[in-house]
C-alpha cells in the first residue's frame, strides 16, 4: 500500500471519528435537562475538542495526497522534458567534455545562406553545393558529395560535389546498398578511418593522395533518409568532430525540408 492510500484511510477514519463525536454531542446536549455542571461542561469540551481535531484531520489527510503527486508530476514532467530535449541532441557520455551548447551554436553556421533567403530559384543542387562549401570552411574536407533521394523512390543521386575530380562521374546507390547506402537506411552517421583501396583519389597540383578518413552524415525528415553527405579527410573525424557534424545535421535537415516540401 502506497502512501496516498494510507492518508486517504486516515482520513476515512478521522471522519468517522468526526460523525461518531459529534453525534456523542449532540444526544449529550439533547439529552440535558438540567443545568450542566462542571463536570458535564469539561465532558462537553473534550467531546468538542475531539470533533474539531478529527474534522482538522480530516482535511489535512485528504489534502496531503494530492500535494505529494503534485510533485511527483513536475518532477515527472521535467523528465519528460530533459528527454525530450535528449531527443534533439547527440548520445554524448555526461563524462565528457564536450561542450554541446557551443557545438550547437558553431552548427548554424554550416546552414547555406542561400537558403535563408527563401528565394525561389534557389534550387537543390544549389544547396548541396553551397552546403558542401560552407562545410569546407569550417572543416579541413579535401573531398565531398551531397546525395539527394529520388521523390517517391529509394535511390540517392548526387547533386552536388566539392573539389571532386575523376574521369567518371560519381554514381548513385540505393537505400541498404554500398556503405552511403547503408548510412541512409540505418539513419545513423558512419566514420570510417580503414578506406578500401581506391575508393577516393585526392588529385592537385602536387600530385595525388588517399584520404585516410571517410564520414557520412544523414539528413532525416519525417524519420526518412532524404540526403545524405560524403565528406572525405585527412584529419580523423573525432568525437568533437561527429557530435559537431550531427548537430550540422539537423540544422540542414530542417532547411533542406523547407526548401524541398515537394519531395518529403
Amino acid at each position: 500500500m502506497n502512501s496516498r492510500s494510507g492518508l486517504k484511510i486516515l482520513a476515512v477514519f478521522a471522519l468517522f471519528l468526526n460523525i461518531g463525536a459529534g453525534i456523542f454531542l449532540f444526544g449529550s446536549m439533547k439529552n440535558s435537562t438540567t443545568g450542566i455542571n462542571h463536570s458535564d461542561l469539561f465532558s462537553l469540551l473534550s467531546v468538542v475538542s475531539i470533533v474539531v481535531c478529527s474534522f482538522l484531520l480530516f482535511l489535512l489527510f485528504m489534502i496531503a495526497p494530492y500535494n505529494v503527486p503534485e510533485s511527483n508530476a513536475q518532477s515527472g514532467s521535467n523528465e519528460d522534458k530533459r528527454e525530450e530535449k535528449d531527443l534533439s541532441v547527440p548520445n554524448v557520455s555526461r563524462e565528457s567534455n564536450i561542450n554541446l551548447e557551443e557545438l550547437r551554436n558553431r552548427a548554424v553556421n554550416f546552414i547555406p545562406k542561400g537558403a535563408l533567403i527563401h528565394d525561389e530559384k534557389y534550387s537543390l543542387p544549389m544547396f548541396a553545393e553551397e552546403t558542401l562549401s560552407q562545410i569546407s570552411k569550417f572543416y579541413p574536407i579535401v573531398e565531398a558529395l551531397f546525395y539527394m533521394r529520388e521523390k517517391g523512390s529509394e535511390e540517392f543521386l548526387p547533386i552536388g560535389d566539392y573539389a571532386y575530380f575523376s574521369e567518371k562521374k560519381p554514381s548513385g546507390f540505393k537505400l541498404g546498398e554500398t556503405l552511403p547506402g547503408q548510412v541512409a537506411k540505418n539513419m545513423k552517421p558512419m566514420s570510417i578511418s580503414d578506406i578500401p583501396e581506391n575508393y577516393i583519389i585526392v588529385t592537385s597540383g602536387l600530385g595525388k593522395a588517399k584520404p585516410r578518413h571517410l564520414y557520412f552524415l544523414p539528413l532525416i525528415v519525417n524519420e526518412k533518409t532524404i540526403a545524405v553527405i560524403e565528406m572525405a579527410s585527412f584529419k580523423e573525424f573525432d568525437k568533437e568532430s561527429e557530435t559537431l557534424f550531427e548537430f550540422v545535421a539537423i540544422e540542414l535537415s530542417k532547411a533542406l525540408a523547407k526548401l524541398d516540401t515537394k519531395n518529403l
